[in-house]
């Protein structure tokens, strides 16, 4: 296990944990790993996650997409993120691990629940940092258009709050910080529109019942828009 912290270029730092193999032979496949809204690294059994794959001959990497104000663990949070970082947090963490691991690139994977789900969906999709990734597993994922919307209440408060966000420079909500752009990012892009271009890699998905934010509806949206899904 190794416990380090990503600078993100603004002043603030990401604590980012990696588990992998103790003796491997050639280089290690990867799965990065996100967390949801409000999460953490080891949100939903994601850190007996990454050491099972480690048993299993993976290396695994997970994050905290809420900064820190400095490179310490008891550091201040900043409460302040959206999907573009939690992008740019999962491809640091990626590039990290190449650099100074053992990494097959050729297999790199994806795991991701709820608001991660969708961040790991666009990366899919879009082959975000230039990596093909292989394969994708998604829990309660929240990548429809109107994911986000039914958790903050549906269309009439999401506009009012968007609303407030622009008005004030942000709004909070269960003490994050949600600002225009973090809005903006969940309307500008759907990544159920864009599922096709993962080709036929496979992808699992995992619906939570218990879930009361990311319906077994919108979990099954989500697995449909992918040519090789399973539920």
């Amino acid at each position: 296990t190794e416990e380090f912290f990503l600078d993100r270029g603004d002043g603030t730092y990401t604590l980012t944990e990696a588990v992998y193999p103790k003796d491997y032979d050639g280089p290690m496949p990867l799965v990065a790993i996100a967390h949801g809204f409000k999460g953490t690294r080891n949100s939903g059994g994601a850190e007996e996650l990454s050491h099972r794959l480690a048993e299993a001959g993976y290396a695994a990497v997970r994050m905290d997409f809420n900064p820190r104000t400095a490179p310490k663990k008891d550091a201040d949070k900043t409460n302040l993120y959206d999907l573009k970082s939690m992008e740019a947090d999962m491809l640091r963490a990626v590039n990290y691990m190449i650099g100074h691991h053992s990494i097959d690139t050729d297999r790199l994977g994806l795991y991701a629940r709820s608001m991660g789900g969708r961040v790991a969906m666009t990366m899919a999709n879009e082959n975000s940092g230039g990596f093909d990734f292989k394969a994708m597993a998604l829990v309660a994922p929240a990548g429809t258009d109107d994911a986000m919307v039914y958790y903050m209440g549906g269309d009439e408060s999401w506009e009012e709050m968007k609303k407030t966000a622009r008005e004030d420079g942000f709004i909070e909500h269960q003490g994050q910080m949600l600002t225009p752009e973090w809005f903006k990012e969940f309307e500008d892009y759907n990544p159920c529109d864009f599922g096709h271009k993962f080709d036929d890699k496979p992808v699992l998905v995992i619906c939570n019942t218990l879930d009361y934010v990311v319906t077994d509806e919108t979990s099954r949206k989500c697995a449909a828009a992918y040519k090789n899904s399973r539920v």
